[in-house]
């Protein structure tokens, strides 16, 4: 059994990016793909689709230790300190903190 998906603009059953891992009579196909598309093995093999479990959700990636939390606090903290700033700059040239061009 061969892992093969169906390519829109070919209009056919293509192999490209798509390989099979296993195939067995028992355990059905595996096939490994670097793309998400329609796929095909057989009429007869069922395909499994990752899942993601509660199990699989860490709150590691709300540590410091995480350079991509890191990098997003950092990210919003400098957007509310220019969003603050900017406010106080509408206010001391218009006497108001949002004026009638920030509502439109």
């Amino acid at each position: 059994t061969v892992c093969r998906f169906w390519d829109t603009v070919t209009q056919s059953f293509s192999t490209r990016g798509v390989t099979t891992i296993s195939s067995s009579a028992t355990s059905g196909i595996v096939c490994h793909s670097t793309h998400l598309t329609v796929f095909s093995a057989s009429s007869k093999t069922r395909i499994g689709v990752n899942t993601i479990e509660a199990s699989d959700i860490s709150l590691d990636i709300f540590s410091f230790d995480n350079p991509v939390f890191v990098s997003l606090t950092c990210i919003m903290a400098v957007w509310i300190l220019l969003l603050i700033a900017a406010g106080q700059h509408d206010r001391t040239q218009t006497g108001r903190m949002f004026t009638e061009e920030f509502w439109r």
